[in-house]
């Protein structure tokens, strides 16, 4: 009984943690759209001058490089789970 339990919580935690991998690529996906949308509305304004990516990433919320870390992080833990305890 008390393995069925853990067997129970860890595929809950699963779960919990590929719904968060699932909502932080869309986030990663919503900023490149966002950039994309930015660099289309620049490039229309200046006529095709285009931003460095330092520059763009100071004017968007986070970064990808943050994002992509906490993917990162978020899939390590699924694979932990995943991987047999020894």
């Amino acid at each position: 009984m008390r393995q069925q339990q853990l067997i129970e919580a860890r595929r809950d935690r699963r779960e919990e943690l590929r719904a968060q991998v699932q909502r932080l690529e869309q986030q990663v996906h919503r900023y490149q759209f966002e950039t994309s949308v930015h660099i289309n509305s620049f490039e229309a304004k200046t006529g095709g001058t285009v931003l460095p990516s330092a520059q763009l990433d100071q004017r968007l919320p986070g970064s990808s490089e943050s994002l992509i870390e906490r993917l990162v992080q978020q899939n390590e833990q699924i694979m932990a789970l995943l991987l047999p305890r020894r």
